[in-house]
């Protein structure tokens, strides 16, 4: 099988992309930068954001909570902690949007707009209300990092029962919305998927490790599946006689995921009505080491991320600190200094660096501490 085709170094690329440090880093960046643009406004309402109701309260409550697993998933990555790195990256990453944009596109009442007042006030912030439309303003920075989560979730196997993701899918746009490319992009510059000149994939190698589907990924990288046994014929009717298989990116720790056919998946994607996820057409694969993703070894980022955010802002990714401000009830503290919560009234208080912070119990859930920035 021909290995290095273009659709086969675009899914290379493309699969070492979307599972970087820098991409994931760009999905904290955004969120965290709403998360604080939206506590600003709460702390200081203007006239159409009065009064702060208590679901306000818990939609920031719960976007910190988000950040401190983006941020605590960040580290472990730039540490090569791949397994558990990615995982709590990805409890953190989708979910402070999921109640604005997850509910409206399953036609349910988003979990932050119940009522009246609350729609109108953030409505009049940017939010559009639904996710086939730009939102503006504030909510374009959640809905930006909601567009670059759709690409970097199906990337990264790490749930129970995966099954093979296209790599193809990857060069496609997500977020299906009713506007030109051009307006597209000025929105959303981080489409530009991958270079017009792109590197070999890697020779395949016989003496690679190998797993079958079901079994545990021993190494974190980019896998080559490989057919066990011939399909049989009611299958091949169903699906064309032509099969071709792509890599996908595999997080050690984590089984390794069943096959469908790629003639299965082009069916899906041209009529939007095929066999792609009938479990007949499901099967286990070999799965051969193609790439092990040794990156960030000693904190340093490869050279190649710098062109992976192209008109992103100016900060420079591959010097980018994380630095604790926000810490959940349970965990050590940063660094020494003045903390509060806004889960307790008069709050504040002086914790030293490696203290543990206290979870207080409130409606708000789980307990976030916040850096004071007047420390006098």
């Amino acid at each position: 099988m021909n290995n290095d085709t273009f659709a086969h170094r675009r899914a290379f690329y493309l699969l070492k992309k979307y599972s970087s440090y820098t991409w994931c880093a760009e999905i904290f960046r955004l969120t965290k930068q709403f998360a604080e643009e939206l506590e600003q406004i709460l702390r200081n309402p203007p006239p159409m954001f009065s009064p702060v109701l208590d679901l306000d309260e818990m939609y920031i409550n719960d976007c910190w909570h988000a950040c401190s697993k983006m941020e605590e998933g960040l580290a472990l990555i730039l540490k090569t902690d791949r397994t558990t790195g990615y995982t709590k990256f990805a409890e953190g990453s989708g979910f402070p949007g999921s109640g604005m944009y997850g509910e409206a596109d399953r036609g349910a009442p988003c979990r932050y707009i119940s009522n009246s007042h609350t729609d109108a006030k953030y409505r009049a912030l940017g939010y559009s209300g639904d996710y086939r439309t730009v939102s503006s303003g504030l909510f374009s920075l959640l809905e930006q990092a909601m567009v670059l989560e759709t690409y970097e979730n199906p990337t990264i196997h790490i749930g129970p029962d995966s099954i093979w993701s296209h790599p193809e899918s990857l060069n496609n746009r997500f977020w299906p919305r009713p506007i030109t490319d051009n307006l597209r992009e000025s929105i959303y510059p981080v489409f530009r998927g991958h270079p017009s000149q792109l590197p070999a994939v890697p020779k395949s190698d016989n003496g690679a490790p190998t797993i079958i589907s079901g079994e545990e990924v021993l190494i974190t990288g980019i896998w080559q599946p490989e057919i066990l046994k011939p399909l049989d014929k009611k299958t091949l009717a169903l699906i064309g006689g032509i099969q071709s298989y792509c890599m996908n990116f595999l997080v050690q720790g984590y089984s390794a995921p069943n096959m469908v056919p790629e003639s299965a998946y082009e069916l899906w994607a041209k009529t939007g009505d095929g066999p792609t996820y009938l479990k007949s057409t499901h099967g286990a694969v070999r799965w051969r080491l193609l790439w092990a993703d040794d990156r960030y070894g000693k904190n340093n980022i490869p050279e190649e991320e710098k062109d992976y955010l192209r008109s992103a802002p100016p900060a420079t990714v591959a010097s980018l600190k994380i630095e604790k401000s926000r810490i959940a009830g349970g965990q050590s503290c940063s660094k020494t200094g003045y903390w509060f919560t806004p889960a307790q009234a008069n709050s504040r208080r002086h914790f030293k660096e490696g203290e543990i912070m206290p979870e207080i119990g409130s409606d708000y859930g789980t307990t976030i501490w916040q850096w004071d920035s007047n420390q006098g």
